[in-house]
């Protein structure tokens, strides 16, 4: 119940423009899984959800599209049985994800049972947390390795989102001009979610994912 007040009014008080409600509701949510059949969203609130973005970095997302780029040939396909066009020849497994034969007398969508049963996409679950912690790491890296070529003396405004520890008066904070949330540790003070400060960066370690903020405005 605590927490359920604590989110209501973070959220209700709109502390932070939203972000501080946020950053406290993640904590609450499912973890991530991947399956091939629909599941709901929890942070996105819906029924079903699909990973789509870009083929170049994740091998879910290659299959994917593979997947819907079938499809639409196969409803092509279809269009053409139907308007009385020919089908060309050359037209293979890989293309449609089934036998192309199959067309030769159906004018509907071929059975599920038939589509895309050369995809195992567990393959893709298999090496996922691996391949998350590989992605965030390198992320942090190139986010810390952008900010170390900036200029030092660079100051940044940040909203605190809240208490990460209370005895060592740990803090996520996140930084509007970068978009990243970062750790704080004050040295005097407690601090409340929604405060706005100015911090710069030191100490600034890419390889090790380490950097020390510092506020520069009381």
């Amino acid at each position: 119940m605590r927490e359920k007040s604590i989110m209501e009014d973070l959220l209700n008080n709109d502390i932070g423009g939203g972000l501080c409600h946020a950053w406290y509701a993640r904590r609450f949510l499912s973890p991530v899984q991947i399956r091939e059949v629909s599941s709901p969203h929890s942070g996105l609130g819906i029924e079903c959800y699909t990973q789509w973005s870009s083929p170049i970095r994740r091998f879910g997302d290659l299959q994917v599209h593979i997947t819907v780029k079938r499809h639409l040939r196969r409803m092509k396909m279809i269009e053409m049985k139907l308007s009385g066009s020919t089908i060309p020849s050359n037209i293979a497994f890989n293309d449609i994800g089934c036998d192309p034969e199959i067309f030769a007398t159906e004018t509907t969508s071929p059975p599920l049972d038939v589509w895309d049963t050369d995809i195992d996409f567990t393959d893709s679950l298999s090496s996922l947390k691996a391949a998350r912690a590989v992605q965030r790491s390198s992320q942090t890296y190139w986010m810390l390795e952008f900010i170390r070529r900036m200029d030092r003396s660079k100051t940044f405004e940040a909203v605190i989102l809240g208490c990460r520890n209370p005895a060592r008066k740990q803090y996520m904070i996140y930084i509007y001009e970068l978009g990243l949330e970062w750790q704080y540790t004050s040295p005097v003070e407690n601090l409340t979610a929604g405060t706005k400060i100015v911090v710069k960066a030191n100490n600034i370690l890419p390889h090790n994912g380490q950097m020390t903020l510092v506020r520069v405005q009381f």
